[in-house]
Parts: C-alpha cells; structure tokens; sequence
C-alpha cells in the first residue's frame, strides 16, 4: 500500500515538474517579448511617433498582465513540488520572492529588472524563470 502511494506521489511529482518547466518556457518567451517591446516604444518616443507609441504600450500592459498569471501558475506549482518534494524525498526546494528576482535583475540584468520568478531543483539541479539551469 505504501509503495502504491510512493508511486503516484513520484507520478505526479513528474507531472508537476514538467508543467512548471513548460510555464517558466513561457515565461521567458514573453520576458523576450516585453524586452523587444520595451526598446520598441523607446524608439518611437525618441521618434514622437504618439499614435503608434499608444499601441505598443496597450500591447506591452497586455505582456505583463499575462507574464503575471503566468508567473502565479509557476509559484503555485513550485509550491506543490516543494511538498511533493520534502515528502518524498526530504528535499528542501527554494522558492524566490519578487524582491528577491528584483535584487537578482539588478546585479544581472535578468529580465527587465522589474520582475520576479520561481527557482525550483529538479534532480540536482535547480532551474529558474529566466530559463537557465543550474547544477547544485
């Protein structure tokens, strides 16, 4: 019986993990997106462009707004793996606040600055929101 439920906590621990995989892919792709959109509306206030200046920052809102769903999808899910994780294998899973990606985006340039993001260890490894992995 308990191996039984070993199982499908490991099951659906590997579930969980490849979700929030997929969702910090995301995540990035539309950090690349606000960035390119970032220089866009820089360029077209530069260049007094009003109209098209308007357009580009109802698109860059629109971004950020998903970005953020995103980024609660991921902080949901590394908080399950965290569980999953410390019950079945004690590990202790590390989850960064916004403050915490704030003062990493400063010292790194990660993502804009103004964000945050989810680290999460998967086999040894941890993994964060801008996609880079990290062996421990």
């Amino acid at each position: 019986m308990h191996s039984s439920t070993s199982f499908y906590k490991r099951l659906r621990l590997l579930k969980k993990e490849l979700y929030f995989l997929m969702v910090c892919v995301q995540i990035v792709i539309l950090n690349h997106k606000i960035v390119s959109l970032q220089k866009h509306y820089k360029k077209t206030n530069q260049d007094n462009m009003q109209s098209l200046r308007h357009n580009i920052r109802l698109h860059l809102a629109a971004e950020e707004g998903v970005r953020d769903m995103f980024y609660d999808v991921a902080n949901k899910t590394a908080n399950q793996i965290a569980k999953l994780r410390r019950e079945l294998f004690g590990d202790a899973v590390h989850i960064l606040t916004k403050s915490a990606m704030e003062d990493i985006a400063e010292n790194r340039s990660i993502c804009g600055g103004n964000n945050y993001g989810i680290k999460g260890r998967i086999d040894g490894r941890t993994i964060d929101s801008t996609g880079e992995v990290h062996e421990a």
